[in-house]
């Protein structure tokens, strides 16, 4: 039976982690700290696989059964959903490669409220790595 977006939403954690199930394969996984996070489960090559989808209210229902739809037109390809993820995720991480705005955001983002010391130690990584050879020697 398909849950509705009334029960996704007003489903109460309990002591201990549950499971409000939608249809082919889509449920809701609602934990004791009151997290709502959509997951998909599958079979690939034999083997059970769950994959993330995303947290709700962030992913409403519709947009989880559109996702589960994809991932189902993945599987009928014969590709693993986990895989392409995991592609994806890294072809968007290396398009920031040596690239020293990503690293002067990160920088900002990531480094708020440690110590001047981590600050320091960061920023001489950053600097490192992120910035090209030939802005540190000179005559090139």
């Amino acid at each position: 039976m398909s849950i509705t977006d009334a029960r996704a939403r007003n489903v109460k954690p309990n002591d201990k982690d549950c499971k409000v199930t939608d249809d082919r394969g889509l449920y809701q996984l609602v934990e004791t700290n009151g997290s709502k996070l959509w997951r998909y489960k599958y079979r690939f090559s034999g083997k059970e696989r769950t994959l993330a989808m995303g947290a709700y209210p962030e992913i409403s229902l519709k947009e989880a059964r559109i996702k589960r739809d994809e991932v189902r037109r993945l599987l009928d390809e014969g590709k693993d959903p986990s895989l392409e993820k995991q592609i994806q995720k890294a072809l968007n991480i290396s398009k920031y490669e040596n690239n020293f705005e990503a690293g002067c955001e990160w920088y900002e983002v990531k480094l708020t409220g440690k110590s001047e010391s981590h600050r320091s130690r960061s920023l001489r990584m950053l600097e490192k790595r992120a910035i090209p050879l030939s802005v540190h020697t000179p005559g090139i």
